[in-house]
């Protein structure tokens, strides 16, 4: 079977389609987990407190939730014969990218948002019933921290979204472990820098901010470069480079699987 090149939208609404259809048990089993666990914790929290049961389970559900969600997106390329019947599904590899990428970053945050929607419902309705009082409701306490909650879920699901494609078994693991190396290699290559750039700061691997009785200083002119150039362009580069380069990535990764 070929694969069809042409983009079709009609193609992407079929996979993503058939993609919920054969979840819909597992969803439904791990939902209902979730809305049994997530009411125990609710139950267990106080008005007392300043702390809501909303600051807690929804970003854990978003997050945690969403990163092992992604991590399994690609799970019919995980065995062979799974794969290769993927692979030669009637649809471009573009299109087949998209549905995943469409379900685990858009369909994801939309969905246990309406979920956790309900259930603050029930929920709050039980414990007013057990405790005589409400909590505060999801959506007065959380409605403004959703336009935060979910564009930093989108930009970083795309780490874990590369991490699917990538690698073939105990993805998650695999993915936090490279994030990890990557990290320390950088700290590693910016140490390195950090030392060889303020040599006459350094005595021996001690880091001295005094050179010939003169203190280490920063002025006015360098952090005014840091605070209006730097951390500008890392905050640009975050919200519109990040996600896009490893989606570039995840999207030729893919395209090496094609059969």
């Amino acid at each position: 079977m070929e694969t069809n090149s042409n983009f079709s939208i009609q193609r992407i609404g079929y996979l993503i389609r058939k993609d919920i259809w054969e979840s819909r048990k597992i969803a439904g089993i791990i939902g209902a987990a979730v809305f049994g666990l997530f009411l125990v914790i609710f139950m267990s929290f106080s008005k007392r407190t300043d702390e809501t049961p909303h600051e807690v389970l929804y970003p854990m559900l978003l997050f945690i939730g969403g990163f092992i969600f992604t991590s399994i997106i690609f799970r019919e390329l995980y065995t062979k014969a799974r794969g290769q019947f993927y692979l030669t599904l009637p649809a471009s590899n573009f299109e087949k990218f998209s549905s995943k990428w469409l379900i685990s970053a858009i369909l994801y945050p939309i969905a246990i948002t309406i979920f956790y929607w309900l259930f603050s419902i029930i929920a709050n309705a039980i414990y007013t019933y057990w405790n005589g009082e409400p909590l505060v409701g999801f959506m007065t306490d959380w409605m403004g921290a959703l336009k935060d909650l979910i564009p930093i879920y989108i930009v970083t699901q795309a780490i874990f979204f590369l991490g699917a494609i990538t690698f073939t078994k105990y993805n998650i693991f695999k993915t936090f472990f490279s994030m990890f190396a990557l990290g320390v290699f950088l700290m590693t290559v910016f140490g390195f820098l950090f030392r060889f750039v303020m040599w006459d700061y350094f005595s021996g691997m001690a880091f001295n901010p005094e050179f010939d009785g003169m203190p280490l200083e920063t002025s006015n002119s360098v952090q005014v470069f840091v605070q209006d150039y730097v951390l500008y362009a890392i905050k640009y580069l975050f919200w519109l480079g990040f996600a896009p380069f490893l989606l570039l990535v995840s999207y030729f990764k893919l395209k090496e699987r094609e059969i």
